[in-house]
Protein backbone atom coordinates (compact mmCIF):
# COMPACT_ATOMS: atom_id res chain seq x y z
CA UNK A 1 0.00 0.00 0.00
CA UNK A 2 2.98 1.94 -0.95
CA UNK A 3 0.46 4.50 -2.98
CA UNK A 4 -1.37 5.08 0.79
CA UNK A 5 1.39 7.87 2.28
CA UNK A 6 2.04 9.98 -0.50
CA UNK A 7 -1.50 10.41 -0.85
CA UNK A 8 -2.32 11.17 3.38
CA UNK A 9 1.01 13.13 3.36
CA UNK A 10 -0.58 15.99 0.93
CA UNK A 11 -3.59 15.41 2.82
CA UNK A 12 -1.62 16.30 6.05
CA UNK A 13 0.34 19.48 4.39
CA UNK A 14 -2.84 20.81 2.93
CA UNK A 15 -4.79 20.86 6.37
CA UNK A 16 -2.16 22.45 7.90
CA UNK A 17 -2.28 24.86 4.82
CA UNK A 18 -5.57 25.55 5.06
CA UNK A 19 -5.55 25.92 8.91
CA UNK A 20 -2.64 28.55 8.82
CA UNK A 21 -5.06 30.39 5.77
CA UNK A 22 -8.51 29.93 7.98
CA UNK A 23 -6.42 31.00 11.16
CA UNK A 24 -5.00 34.22 9.57
CA UNK A 25 -7.86 35.88 7.87
CA UNK A 26 -9.19 39.18 9.27
CA UNK A 27 -12.84 38.92 9.10
CA UNK A 28 -15.60 39.77 11.68
CA UNK A 29 -15.67 36.41 13.07
CA UNK A 30 -11.75 35.19 12.55
CA UNK A 31 -11.94 34.10 16.36
CA UNK A 32 -15.06 31.78 15.45
CA UNK A 33 -13.36 30.35 12.61
CA UNK A 34 -10.08 29.90 14.42
CA UNK A 35 -11.55 27.00 15.89
CA UNK A 36 -12.16 25.22 12.57
CA UNK A 37 -9.09 26.28 11.49
CA UNK A 38 -7.33 24.20 15.10
CA UNK A 39 -9.89 21.63 14.14
CA UNK A 40 -8.25 21.10 10.60
CA UNK A 41 -4.54 21.27 11.97
CA UNK A 42 -5.23 19.18 14.89
CA UNK A 43 -6.41 16.01 12.55
CA UNK A 44 -3.39 17.37 9.87
CA UNK A 45 -0.81 16.68 13.10
CA UNK A 46 -2.33 13.46 13.47
CA UNK A 47 -1.28 12.23 10.26
CA UNK A 48 1.98 13.38 9.99
CA UNK A 49 2.51 11.74 13.49
CA UNK A 50 2.02 8.47 11.76
CA UNK A 51 3.99 9.07 8.71
CA UNK A 52 7.22 11.41 9.73
CA UNK A 53 9.54 9.05 8.74
CA UNK A 54 8.17 8.54 5.83
CA UNK A 55 7.33 12.76 4.38
CA UNK A 56 10.09 14.12 6.85
CA UNK A 57 12.38 11.42 6.43
CA UNK A 58 13.79 10.86 10.09
CA UNK A 59 11.54 9.17 13.12
CA UNK A 60 10.09 11.66 15.85
CA UNK A 61 11.76 12.16 19.20
CA UNK A 62 9.52 9.51 21.84
CA UNK A 63 8.93 12.75 23.41
CA UNK A 64 7.52 14.76 20.31
CA UNK A 65 5.51 11.82 19.53
CA UNK A 66 3.95 11.61 22.39
CA UNK A 67 2.95 15.57 22.50
CA UNK A 68 1.81 15.00 19.00
CA UNK A 69 -0.49 12.21 20.46
CA UNK A 70 -2.03 13.90 23.66
CA UNK A 71 -2.96 16.89 20.70
CA UNK A 72 -6.05 13.71 20.86
CA UNK A 73 -6.96 15.95 24.38
CA UNK A 74 -7.95 19.04 21.79
CA UNK A 75 -10.10 17.71 19.73
CA UNK A 76 -13.59 17.14 21.16
CA UNK A 77 -13.02 20.83 23.27
CA UNK A 78 -12.39 22.34 19.91
CA UNK A 79 -15.15 20.78 18.20
CA UNK A 80 -17.27 22.32 20.84
CA UNK A 81 -15.94 25.66 20.97
CA UNK A 82 -16.40 25.74 17.24
CA UNK A 83 -20.03 24.34 17.46
CA UNK A 84 -20.96 26.98 20.35
CA UNK A 85 -19.49 29.78 18.48
CA UNK A 86 -21.42 29.03 15.40
CA UNK A 87 -24.87 29.04 17.01
CA UNK A 88 -26.25 32.71 16.58
CA UNK A 89 -26.50 34.50 20.15
CA UNK A 90 -24.19 31.92 22.02
CA UNK A 91 -22.72 33.78 24.78
CA UNK A 92 -19.14 34.69 23.94
CA UNK A 93 -17.07 31.24 24.59
CA UNK A 94 -13.52 33.45 23.84
CA UNK A 95 -12.46 33.56 27.88
CA UNK A 96 -14.39 30.23 29.02
CA UNK A 97 -12.42 28.26 26.03
CA UNK A 98 -9.06 27.91 28.00
CA UNK A 99 -10.36 25.56 30.98
CA UNK A 100 -11.68 22.45 28.28
CA UNK A 101 -8.45 22.48 27.07
CA UNK A 102 -6.31 21.98 30.75
CA UNK A 103 -6.26 18.26 30.67
CA UNK A 104 -4.68 18.06 27.51
CA UNK A 105 -1.98 21.54 28.19
CA UNK A 106 -1.21 19.15 31.15
CA UNK A 107 -0.91 16.13 29.84
CA UNK A 108 1.28 17.75 26.62
CA UNK A 109 3.70 19.16 29.55
CA UNK A 110 3.86 16.13 31.48
CA UNK A 111 4.58 13.44 29.49
CA UNK A 112 7.00 15.74 27.26
CA UNK A 113 9.11 16.62 30.81
CA UNK A 114 9.08 13.30 32.18
CA UNK A 115 10.28 11.45 28.83
CA UNK A 116 12.83 13.85 28.19
CA UNK A 117 13.88 13.58 31.83
CA UNK A 118 13.86 9.92 32.05
CA UNK A 119 14.16 8.54 29.34
CA UNK A 120 17.45 6.63 29.93
CA UNK A 121 16.98 6.51 33.10
CA UNK A 122 17.81 3.12 34.75
CA UNK A 123 15.79 2.73 37.24
CA UNK A 124 12.53 3.77 35.51
CA UNK A 125 13.51 0.82 32.64
CA UNK A 126 14.01 -1.72 35.19
CA UNK A 127 10.60 -0.20 37.06
CA UNK A 128 8.44 -0.20 34.67
CA UNK A 129 7.84 -3.58 33.13
CA UNK A 130 6.28 -4.34 29.73
CA UNK A 131 3.05 -5.06 31.19
CA UNK A 132 2.71 -1.78 32.93
CA UNK A 133 4.16 0.17 29.94
CA UNK A 134 1.21 -1.47 28.18
CA UNK A 135 -1.75 -1.15 30.48
CA UNK A 136 -0.35 2.58 31.22
CA UNK A 137 -0.37 2.87 27.41
CA UNK A 138 -3.91 1.32 26.71
CA UNK A 139 -5.39 3.53 29.84
CA UNK A 140 -4.50 6.77 28.12
CA UNK A 141 -5.27 5.51 24.72
CA UNK A 142 -9.08 4.76 25.80
CA UNK A 143 -9.01 8.02 28.05
CA UNK A 144 -8.36 10.05 24.71
CA UNK A 145 -10.82 8.17 23.22
CA UNK A 146 -14.03 8.64 25.89
CA UNK A 147 -12.45 12.34 26.39
CA UNK A 148 -13.24 12.82 22.48
CA UNK A 149 -16.74 10.92 22.58
CA UNK A 150 -17.39 13.00 25.44
CA UNK A 151 -17.27 16.14 23.82
CA UNK A 152 -18.70 15.17 20.71
CA UNK A 153 -21.60 13.76 23.11
CA UNK A 154 -22.20 17.74 24.56
CA UNK A 155 -21.83 18.96 20.77
CA UNK A 156 -25.05 17.14 19.89
CA UNK A 157 -26.73 17.77 23.00
CA UNK A 158 -26.16 21.81 22.26
CA UNK A 159 -26.76 21.20 18.95
CA UNK A 160 -30.75 19.23 19.59
CA UNK A 161 -31.43 22.40 22.33
CA UNK A 162 -30.45 24.96 20.12
CA UNK A 163 -32.83 23.38 17.65
CA UNK A 164 -35.41 23.06 19.34
CA UNK A 165 -35.19 26.04 21.37
CA UNK A 166 -34.80 28.85 18.66
CA UNK A 167 -36.90 26.86 15.64
CA UNK A 168 -34.30 28.74 12.97
CA UNK A 169 -34.98 27.19 9.63
CA UNK A 170 -32.30 29.73 8.37
CA UNK A 171 -29.67 27.20 10.48
CA UNK A 172 -30.74 24.09 8.89
CA UNK A 173 -27.96 23.82 6.58
CA UNK A 174 -25.37 24.76 9.31
CA UNK A 175 -26.88 22.64 11.78
CA UNK A 176 -26.43 19.46 9.29
CA UNK A 177 -23.30 20.45 8.67
CA UNK A 178 -22.18 19.91 12.10
CA UNK A 179 -24.01 17.10 13.03
CA UNK A 180 -22.92 15.17 10.08
CA UNK A 181 -19.23 16.09 10.81
CA UNK A 182 -19.83 15.10 13.98
CA UNK A 183 -21.07 11.59 13.60
CA UNK A 184 -18.39 10.91 10.99
CA UNK A 185 -16.12 11.60 13.29
CA UNK A 186 -17.43 9.74 15.90
CA UNK A 187 -17.97 6.33 13.36
CA UNK A 188 -14.30 6.63 12.66
CA UNK A 189 -13.25 6.81 16.27
CA UNK A 190 -15.71 3.83 16.72
CA UNK A 191 -15.02 1.79 13.50
CA UNK A 192 -11.48 2.38 13.09
CA UNK A 193 -9.50 3.45 16.49
CA UNK A 194 -11.19 1.35 18.92
CA UNK A 195 -10.80 -1.85 16.78
CA UNK A 196 -6.96 -0.82 15.82
CA UNK A 197 -6.26 -1.08 19.79
CA UNK A 198 -7.94 -4.46 20.24
CA UNK A 199 -5.82 -5.87 17.14
CA UNK A 200 -2.70 -3.99 18.33
CA UNK A 201 -3.00 -5.81 21.36
CA UNK A 202 -3.36 -9.58 19.67
CA UNK A 203 -0.41 -8.73 17.30
CA UNK A 204 -2.39 -9.03 14.18
CA UNK A 205 0.09 -7.20 12.21
CA UNK A 206 -1.87 -7.58 8.63
CA UNK A 207 -5.16 -6.70 9.89
CA UNK A 208 -3.29 -3.54 12.16
CA UNK A 209 -1.63 -2.53 8.87
CA UNK A 210 -5.33 -1.92 6.93
CA UNK A 211 -6.69 -0.53 10.25
CA UNK A 212 -4.08 2.23 10.24
CA UNK A 213 -4.32 3.20 6.72
CA UNK A 214 -8.14 3.40 6.73
CA UNK A 215 -7.79 5.43 9.48
CA UNK A 216 -5.65 7.42 7.91
CA UNK A 217 -7.40 7.62 4.76
CA UNK A 218 -10.12 9.05 6.39
CA UNK A 219 -8.75 11.57 8.16
CA UNK A 220 -7.32 12.86 5.13
CA UNK A 221 -10.78 12.40 3.41
CA UNK A 222 -12.52 14.57 6.37
CA UNK A 223 -9.34 16.74 5.83
CA UNK A 224 -9.67 17.64 1.69
CA UNK A 225 -13.72 17.67 2.25
CA UNK A 226 -13.18 20.22 5.02
CA UNK A 227 -11.32 22.26 2.61
CA UNK A 228 -13.33 21.94 -0.11
CA UNK A 229 -16.48 23.04 1.60
CA UNK A 230 -14.80 25.89 3.41
CA UNK A 231 -14.64 27.56 -0.02
CA UNK A 232 -17.89 26.29 -1.84
CA UNK A 233 -20.13 26.96 1.18
CA UNK A 234 -18.13 29.73 3.78
CA UNK A 235 -21.45 30.80 5.03
CA UNK A 236 -22.38 26.86 6.41
CA UNK A 237 -18.46 25.94 7.54
CA UNK A 238 -17.26 29.14 8.53
CA UNK A 239 -18.69 32.61 9.58
CA UNK A 240 -18.90 35.31 7.22
CA UNK A 241 -20.55 38.61 7.13
CA UNK A 242 -23.76 38.04 4.90
CA UNK A 243 -23.52 40.80 2.31
CA UNK A 244 -26.35 43.37 2.47
CA UNK A 245 -28.97 42.81 -0.44
CA UNK A 246 -31.23 45.38 -1.42
CA UNK A 247 -35.14 44.39 -1.42
CA UNK A 248 -37.30 44.17 -4.35
CA UNK A 249 -40.00 46.87 -4.24
CA UNK A 250 -42.94 44.42 -3.88
CA UNK A 251 -40.67 42.51 -1.08
CA UNK A 252 -39.83 45.86 0.51
CA UNK A 253 -43.75 46.97 0.61
CA UNK A 254 -44.93 43.30 1.78
CA UNK A 255 -42.60 43.44 4.63
CA UNK A 256 -43.38 47.12 5.36
CA UNK A 257 -47.08 45.57 5.77
CA UNK A 258 -45.83 42.72 7.75
CA UNK A 259 -44.02 45.04 10.36
CA UNK A 260 -47.40 46.96 10.97
CA UNK A 261 -49.54 43.79 11.03
CA UNK A 262 -46.77 42.49 13.65
CA UNK A 263 -46.72 45.64 15.71
CA UNK A 264 -50.33 45.50 16.13
CA UNK A 265 -50.16 42.42 16.96
CA UNK A 266 -48.03 42.57 19.45
CA UNK A 267 -49.92 45.11 20.68
CA UNK A 268 -53.14 44.06 21.03
CA UNK A 269 -53.21 40.45 21.27
CA UNK A 270 -49.75 39.99 22.65
CA UNK A 271 -49.42 36.43 21.80
CA UNK A 272 -45.92 36.42 23.38
CA UNK A 273 -47.83 35.57 26.71
CA UNK A 274 -48.50 32.25 25.08
CA UNK A 275 -45.55 29.86 25.55
CA UNK A 276 -46.85 26.99 23.16
CA UNK A 277 -47.45 29.18 20.04
CA UNK A 278 -45.15 27.98 17.31
CA UNK A 279 -43.44 29.65 14.51
CA UNK A 280 -45.89 28.25 12.01
CA UNK A 281 -49.28 29.07 14.80
CA UNK A 282 -47.76 33.27 14.66
CA UNK A 283 -47.48 32.73 10.77
CA UNK A 284 -50.96 32.10 10.55
CA UNK A 285 -52.08 34.98 12.68
CA UNK A 286 -50.41 37.47 10.12
CA UNK A 287 -51.54 35.35 6.97
CA UNK A 288 -48.02 34.56 6.21
CA UNK A 289 -45.83 31.58 5.97
CA UNK A 290 -43.72 30.23 8.38
CA UNK A 291 -41.07 30.55 6.05
CA UNK A 292 -41.77 34.67 5.24
CA UNK A 293 -42.15 35.47 8.68
CA UNK A 294 -38.12 33.69 10.10
CA UNK A 295 -36.98 35.58 6.68
CA UNK A 296 -38.75 38.73 7.98
CA UNK A 297 -37.30 38.42 10.90
CA UNK A 298 -33.99 37.75 10.10
CA UNK A 299 -33.91 40.10 7.79
CA UNK A 300 -35.71 42.89 9.59
CA UNK A 301 -34.62 42.85 13.45
CA UNK A 302 -31.34 40.31 13.12
CA UNK A 303 -33.44 37.77 15.32
CA UNK A 304 -34.70 34.53 14.94
CA UNK A 305 -38.21 33.97 16.25
CA UNK A 306 -37.83 32.35 19.82
CA UNK A 307 -35.44 35.48 20.22
CA UNK A 308 -38.29 37.93 18.98
CA UNK A 309 -41.17 36.67 21.19
CA UNK A 310 -38.32 36.12 24.14
CA UNK A 311 -38.03 40.16 23.77
CA UNK A 312 -41.14 40.98 24.71
CA UNK A 313 -41.49 38.58 27.32
CA UNK A 314 -38.95 39.65 29.19
CA UNK A 315 -40.13 43.05 29.05
CA UNK A 316 -43.23 41.27 30.37
CA UNK A 317 -41.64 40.12 33.29
CA UNK A 318 -39.98 43.51 33.95
CA UNK A 319 -42.66 45.30 34.62
CA UNK A 320 -44.42 42.38 36.63
CA UNK A 321 -41.17 42.06 38.55
CA UNK A 322 -41.21 45.95 39.23
CA UNK A 323 -45.32 46.13 39.91
CA UNK A 324 -45.54 43.27 43.10
CA UNK A 325 -43.94 43.22 46.55
CA UNK A 326 -40.65 40.28 46.57
CA UNK A 327 -43.16 37.68 49.00
CA UNK A 328 -46.35 38.00 46.25
CA UNK A 329 -46.10 36.19 42.94
CA UNK A 330 -42.75 33.63 42.71
CA UNK A 331 -40.91 34.02 40.00
CA UNK A 332 -41.76 30.85 38.17
CA UNK A 333 -45.57 32.06 38.53
CA UNK A 334 -44.09 35.45 37.14
CA UNK A 335 -42.15 33.12 34.15
CA UNK A 336 -45.41 31.40 33.31
CA UNK A 337 -47.57 34.53 33.61
CA UNK A 338 -44.90 36.34 31.13
CA UNK A 339 -45.15 32.89 28.11
CA UNK A 340 -42.37 31.15 29.47
CA UNK A 341 -42.57 27.48 29.42
CA UNK A 342 -39.83 27.02 32.30
CA UNK A 343 -38.44 28.27 35.03
CA UNK A 344 -34.76 27.58 33.96
CA UNK A 345 -35.16 29.18 30.66
CA UNK A 346 -36.95 32.13 32.22
CA UNK A 347 -33.70 32.71 34.29
CA UNK A 348 -31.09 32.14 31.30
CA UNK A 349 -32.96 34.43 28.98
CA UNK A 350 -33.66 37.01 31.53
CA UNK A 351 -30.11 37.38 32.75
CA UNK A 352 -28.82 37.57 29.39
CA UNK A 353 -30.65 40.23 28.30
CA UNK A 354 -30.48 42.66 31.78
CA UNK A 355 -27.47 41.24 32.75
CA UNK A 356 -29.59 40.71 36.15
CA UNK A 357 -31.25 37.33 37.29
CA UNK A 358 -35.32 38.21 37.85
CA UNK A 359 -35.07 37.95 41.78
CA UNK A 360 -32.02 40.11 41.62
CA UNK A 361 -34.36 42.55 39.05
CA UNK A 362 -36.95 42.52 41.56
CA UNK A 363 -34.84 43.41 44.47
CA UNK A 364 -33.71 46.29 42.79
CA UNK A 365 -36.87 47.28 41.53
CA UNK A 366 -38.24 47.20 44.78
CA UNK A 367 -35.34 49.47 46.43
CA UNK A 368 -35.46 51.98 43.79
CA UNK A 369 -39.37 52.01 44.96
CA UNK A 370 -38.70 52.60 48.30
CA UNK A 371 -36.19 55.11 48.07
CA UNK A 372 -37.89 57.62 45.54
Amino acid sequence: MNWVNPIISFSAYLGLFMALVIGLQKTNSARKNRYFALIIGLLSLQILKNVATDTLGFALHPAIYLALQGTCLFIGPTVYMYVRSMLPREPETALKAWPHFRLGIVYVIVITVVVLVFQNHESITDTITPLIAITLGYTVMFGQIFHVLWYFHRCLNRLNWYQVETQDHKLTSRLQWMKVSIWVMAAVIVLLIIPFLFVTAMGELTVLEYLKQAFLLAISFAINYSAIQSFNKPDVVLTVLAPSVSLPTEKASQWQQMTQDLNRLMDEQKPYLNGELKLDEMAALLTSSAADLSQFLNQQYGKNYKEFMNDFRVNEAKKLLSEVQETQDSIYGIALESGFNSKATFNRVFKQKTGLSPSEYRKQAITDRSTS
